[in-house]
């Protein structure tokens, strides 16, 4: 006997549960989901109701310790050896050092000390300083957006390098967490601007 036989004499009398509701898969879903425009303006004030960010702070590794006149692009030969030397990362990790110390600036010895450091170790011990850099106690926000430092607007670029390493350590893409851990740190070489969210208020524009 086959199986379509086996079904036409024994189906009726299996019992079966009764439909308890039918859903048609094929409906559009009911969900919506609205879209904000953020934008950047190169505009008087910081803080831009309108588009919903607020500017915190911009991070310019290169042009705090080589700085370029306005207008002029830094030389492409330069950024390749920097890949290789980690020139920048040395500078970092120097002055925050410094900064964690008290000083102004690195002592001879200290500059020298981690010119010799093979690169490894110096990734390793910026990732200990943004350990030791407390997001919250610096007064970086729980979430930004790091977007490069463009437009028409000179912003002044922080010299506080804990910061900067506080907020490079914990970027994921183009997105800052203040409670992310601290990752190495494989470039500094890029501009950028922090922003973060503000909270609507009832003045602002919907």
């Amino acid at each position: 006997m086959t199986a379509s036989d086996t079904l036409k004499r024994w189906g009726p009398l299996i019992p079966r549960e009764p439909l308890r509701c039918l859903h048609n898969m094929s409906a559009p879903p009911r969900a919506t989901i609205s879209f904000r425009l953020v934008t950047q303006r190169a505009e008087a004030g910081d803080e831009f109701p309108a588009t919903g960010l607020r500017w915190v702070c911009r991070i310019d590794v290169p042009g705090l310790f080589w700085p370029l006149p306005e207008g002029v692009a830094r030389d492409i030969a330069q950024l390749a050896d920097w890949q290789q030397t980690l020139e920048p990362q040395r500078r970092l990790l120097a002055q925050a050092l410094a900064e964690e110390g008290g000083d102004a600036q690195p002592t001879v010895e200290l500059t020298a000390r981690i010119s010799a450091m093979p690169a490894e170790s110096v990734l390793d011990d910026l990732r200990d300083v943004a350990l030791r850099a407390d997001p919250v106690a610096l007064g970086l926000p729980a979430f930004g957006l790091l977007r490069p430092a463009r437009g028409m607007k000179r912003r002044s670029r922080t010299d506080q390098m804990r910061l900067a390493i506080a907020i490079l350590a914990r970027r994921r893409g183009g997105v800052f967490l203040q409670a992310a851990d601290p990752l190495p740190l494989s470039s500094v070489t890029e501009p950028l601007d922090l922003w973060t969210p503000e909270p609507v208020t009832e003045k602002d524009p919907q």
